[in-house]
């Protein structure tokens, strides 16, 4: 990924529409595996095969034909050109709301059925706007009365707050696993007294990643740790 553009906010919407290909694909997978799973499920009825194979398979059919009646009513697979340099956005579900970086020139946008730049102020639902942490120690923004700065608001923090990620071996870990052998990360975040969900932090194998709902503070602090920004691109 190259350096994130910072120049979108001229950039114009763009429209998002389906991945016709891609829902082909999808469909034909769909349907082949629902037909074959309800077959089964007659053949086993007929030669009374135990309750839980046939529960299994009921559970892939029922998935199939539930993919099937969702693409029915408009959900699939979607693409949106990126409004900065017109790589094409992948995603589904193309009339909810979400907020994306573009994989070619790391612009981000936002939208529902147009994609348009993140507004400069925009503060996400999610912590969606991702860092990596820098190894030699965060030196996280401040407020211009010399307090670190809220990830959220950007007041002056109060306090810190913990936050901890998991990769997908911890968390399958968890439920069989004492907390010593799981692959678990944390970091103490500044925080205001009325904000403590600015942050989070994202696990991907080995590596942890900060992120951050409001995208002015995510420019800041790429801004006061410049090797996590070059090391995003």
């Amino acid at each position: 990924m190259t350096t994130p553009n910072t120049t979108t906010e001229a950039a114009a919407s763009t429209l998002v529409s389906m991945n016709a290909s891609k829902n082909r694909v999808a469909t034909i997978a769909m349907s082949i595996t629902g037909a074959v799973a309800i077959a089964v499920i007659v053949v086993g009825v007929m030669n009374h095969w135990d309750f839980l194979p046939l529960f299994w398979i009921g559970v892939v059919a029922v998935g199939s034909l539930g993919g099937l009646i969702a693409r029915a009513f408009g959900a699939g697979f979607a693409t949106a050109p990126c409004p900065a340099c017109g790589h094409a956005l992948q995603f589904q579900q193309p009339t909810a709301a979400r907020t994306l970086q573009c994989e070619k020139c790391g612009a981000w946008s936002t939208g529902t059925t147009t994609m348009a730049p993140v507004p400069a102020d925009h503060v996400d639902p999610a912590a969606v706007f991702e860092t990596p942490t820098p190894e030699d120690g965060v030196a996280w923004p401040r407020h211009e009365s010399g307090e670190l700065a809220c990830p959220l608001c950007a007041g002056p923090a109060t306090r810190r707050v913990k936050i901890t990620g998991s990769d997908a071996i911890g968390l399958t870990a968890a439920a069989v696993a004492p907390v010593s052998v799981r692959r678990v990360h944390s970091i103490e975040v500044p925080a205001c007294a009325q904000h403590d969900d600015g942050a989070a932090l994202v696990v991907y194998g080995k590596e942890a990643r900060l992120a951050f709902r409001s995208y002015a503070y995510y420019r800041r602090f790429q801004a006061e740790n410049p090797a996590a920004a070059s090391s995003a691109a």
